[in-house]
Order: C-alpha cells, then structure tokens, then sequence
C-alpha cells in the first residue's frame, strides 16, 4: 500500500511540475526544490471530483482512479490533483496520454 502510495504521489509530482513548467526539462529541474517546498508548505484539500479549473482544463480527466485531494497553489501558478485506486500500469498509461 505504502508504494502505491508512493507511486501516486511522484505521477502527481510529475503532473503539476509539468503543468508548472510547460514540460521543459530545464525548468523543472531548476524548480522541483520551489515546488516540494510550496508542497510542504500547503495543505491538501480533500475532493472526491475532477476540479474543473484552468489548470486542469489542459490536462486531459484521467480514465483511471479516483480524485483525493488537491493542493491549490494557484497563488504560484501551480494545482496538483493526486488520485487513489489506480494501478502503476493505468497511471504510466496516463502519464502517456499526457
């Protein structure tokens, strides 16, 4: 349980350093210690919905899993979506699609 949760946390990592950085290599790796910081720093918010925001308008809605939670931090220009009861498989599936 401890490695899907894992998992699940680094694919939400990964979502929001994307949506941050537009995907570009060099600025998620110049911003990945801003982001665990602001992470660290935030409280989630638990939902059971897709949010339905500009963050999440240009990220296609996962086929797998469910929402738990959120962390807003539009504030910076960031929001990550973390889900629940999705494979490794369905989420480099995911992750593909993107």
């Amino acid at each position: 349980m401890m490695k899907r949760l894992t998992y699940v946390f680094l694919v939400g990592f990964f979502l929001l350093a994307c949506l941050a950085s537009g995907c570009s290599q060099n600025s998620v790796s110049n911003n990945s210690g801003q982001i665990a910081k602001t992470l660290a720093e935030a409280e989630p918010i638990f939902v059971s919905e897709w949010p339905e925001n500009e963050y999440t308008a240009r990220v296609i809605k996962p086929p797998y899993g469910e929402t738990d939670y959120v962390y807003d931090l539009s504030d910076s220009g960031k929001f990550a979506v973390f889900l629940k009861n999705i494979s490794k498989s369905e989420s480099a599936e995911y992750v593909e699609q993107l």
